[in-house]
């Protein structure tokens, strides 16, 4: 498994989702392509972020890259390998079965691609100390293939000194106005905030008094979901010990906050392709903490994994649970 945790000090949710990935190359192909698109999405974010390069809402993913390429500072290879990882993202929309190999070209792409990241961020001192962030400054040309390409407006850096002083000085008043609207806005993020902390204050008691009937404890509850530590530990306080969580990047914090409970974790709905993929899966959520494996596949997914001595809980119900799917079956 390839080891990201040289991006932890700086992006700790882009380490996870990297990892993430790193952990389905071998289980579930296709998952891991999708989580490496995504990383892609974020790297892309960053890269604009470290160049002072705008991107307005709505803008793809392939007109990201375009601006990358126009500022001259990301290497041809890099954006080589993000448009692979962009390119298999594709085929694995259309195609059934799954390529490992494929995957693992693409989560070598992701780590030339951290690694290229990550040396960007410390020539450009980042993060910033004492408010001093070098920004490479794209070179007129850059300016103006911006400007033609995405309408002067999705993209530019952000240079003051492509305007005169004169031109400055006339948006003055405008300046003060917004920087009224940016202080009103931060008074009503605080004002959200507290409601916020207030009502995660709230969530023990929220949970002790689940049960509808007076007089009965929280312990003859049996399970409950859990998405955050948080709700994990309150959870426990109120003598609620088995859980449930999803397979996400919170698995071991939710595992680190209720050591002694029963987890149960489920697994993704169409995660796995084979009865064998369904036991590597499975094997892989417990070595992170599971105690037992939710799965909603058909029955001979689950007696492989109860072959192979998982705890697995199986479905019944309707399959799949989304209902824009087509194919519903009820078992």
């Amino acid at each position: 498994m390839t080891d990201f945790n040289f991006l932890r000090i700086k992006w700790p949710k882009l380490a996870a989702i990297a990892a993430d990935a790193s952990r389905l190359v071998e289980v579930s192909p296709a998952s891991a392509v999708a989580t490496m698109q995504n990383f892609c999405e974020w790297a892309t974010d960053i890269a604009l972020d470290l160049y002072a390069i705008k991107s307005q809402n709505g803008t793809t993913q392939q007109e990201k890259m375009e601006a990358l390429r126009a500022t001259g500072n990301v290497p041809t290879e890099i954006l080589t390998r993000m448009n692979n990882i962009l390119v298999s993202g594709g085929r694995r929309v259309y195609h059934i079965h799954e390529d490992v190999e494929e995957a693992r070209r693409c989560i070598d792409d992701v780590y030339e691609i951290a690694r290229w990241l990550n040396r960007e961020a410390d020539r450009a001192g980042w993060p910033p100390r004492g408010g001093n962030v070098y920004r490479p400054q794209p070179t007129q040309a850059t300016r103006s293939s911006n400007a033609s390409n995405y309408g002067g407006g999705n993209f530019g850096p952000a240079d003051s000194r492509l305007f005169p002083a004169e031109i400055q000085r006339s948006w003055a008043p405008l300046i003060k106005v917004g920087a009224m609207g940016v202080a009103v806005i931060a008074l009503i993020v605080l004002i959200v905030v507290g409601v916020s902390a207030l009502v995660r204050n709230a969530s023990r008691d929220v949970v002790a008094n689940i049960s509808p009937n007076p007089g009965v404890s929280s312990s003859n509850v049996l399970e409950i979901p859990t998405d955050t530590p948080a709700e994990a530990t309150a959870a426990v306080a109120c003598d609620i010990v088995i859980l449930s969580c999803e397979p996400d990047h919170n698995l071991e914090f939710i595992r680190h906050a209720a050591p002694f409970a029963f987890l149960s974790v489920g697994m993704p709905h169409g995660a796995v392709a084979s009865p064998d993929e369904a036991v590597r899966l499975g094997f892989a959520m417990m070595q992170r903490g599971a105690d037992a494996i939710y799965c909603s596949h058909s029955p001979r997914f689950i007696e492989a994994m109860a072959a192979e001595g998982i705890p697995v809980t199986g479905h019944v119900g309707l399959v799949p649970n989304r209902a824009t799917w087509t194919n519903f079956r009820a078992i």
